[in-house]
């Protein structure tokens, strides 16, 4: 439980310091790059988390972010190395 709080309080924050400023692709990349082929599902979690703390604004942004990274990894493309 302890690990899913710090999940969730990890998301609250990306959300606040982001905000509707969010560069969802870049964002996408990262997740991929940290998750690989899991990323979908773990951006999903985020999502859920966010909704499930009443925080509509974050589960939407992190909505966006999920399709993002779900088109990427169905498509085989992997983010670019910086």
């Amino acid at each position: 439980m302890i690990m899913d709080t710090k999940i969730h309080q990890a998301a609250q924050y990306f959300v606040y310091r982001f905000g509707k400023d969010t560069n969802i692709p870049q964002v996408a990349r990262n997740v991929i790059d940290r998750f690989g082929k899991d990323a979908p599902v773990e951006a999903r979690q985020r999502a859920n988390e966010l909704r499930q703390a009443g925080n509509a604004e974050g589960h939407d942004t992190w909505m966006q972010i999920y399709e993002q990274v779900k088109c990427l990894v169905e498509d085989g493309i992997e983010a670019p190395k910086a």
